[in-house]
């Protein structure tokens, strides 16, 4: 199984035009791979395997968000698979958004690499993303009212920092800014002992 994996993403690295024209059924079950392979992140797993998911999905991401002009049909298939399972992108989203925030993994770089793709090709994903963190947030701290007002703001700032520079751009620059400040939100939403 551990061989599957970077093969995908090199698939993904050099082959997105013919991943792009397979089937809908075909591509979403390599995406759902990529996502069963994102959760590979502590021991006993071996973590290379979620860091060469995030790198297969960062592939699809920037292939997506860089679209060519003339890629035009493979683009329009991306897009097809995308309006038959529109929860694909949203659902990794919230995966690594919540990998990279309340997990202590060793590959964080790479798990929140390809996020800033994902976040740029669609927004509303991202605000449901981050819905969803508050909620977990909640349901992992167990808390009060009173604080999950003010756990509410913090993150909400946090996310805002997470968030403030970007421009609508996806070069190599602004993808590096993402993980050394994503870590800054795992620290800010502990709550205090």
């Amino acid at each position: 199984m551990r061989g599957y994996f970077p093969l995908q993403e090199i698939l993904c690295h050099n082959h997105m035009s013919y991943l792009c024209m397979l089937e809908s059924p075909v591509f979403i079950q390599i995406v759902s791979n990529i996502q069963y392979g994102l959760k590979w992140v502590n021991p006993p797993h071996d973590i290379s395997v979620s860091s060469e998911c995030a790198s297969a999905l960062y592939h699809i991401v920037e292939y997506r968000f860089r679209g060519s002009k003339k890629e035009q049909q493979p683009l329009a298939a991306l897009q097809a698979h995308i309006e038959t399972s529109p929860q694909m992108f949203g659902q990794l989203l919230a995966q690594l958004l919540e990998t990279v925030v309340y997990d202590d993994c060793p590959n964080q770089w790479a798990l929140s690499r390809p996020m800033l793709g994902l976040i740029l090709t669609n927004e509303v994903l991202y605000a449901s993303a981050r819905a969803r963190i508050h909620i977990c947030l909640l349901l992992r701290t167990r808390v009060y009212a009173a604080v999950a007002f003010f756990l509410q703001h913090t993150q909400a700032a946090s996310f805002g920092i997470l968030t403030a520079a970007w421009l609508r751009m996806l070069t190599p620059l602004r993808n590096d800014t993402l993980p050394a400040t994503a870590g800054g939100i795992r620290a800010d939403q502990a709550p205090d002992d």
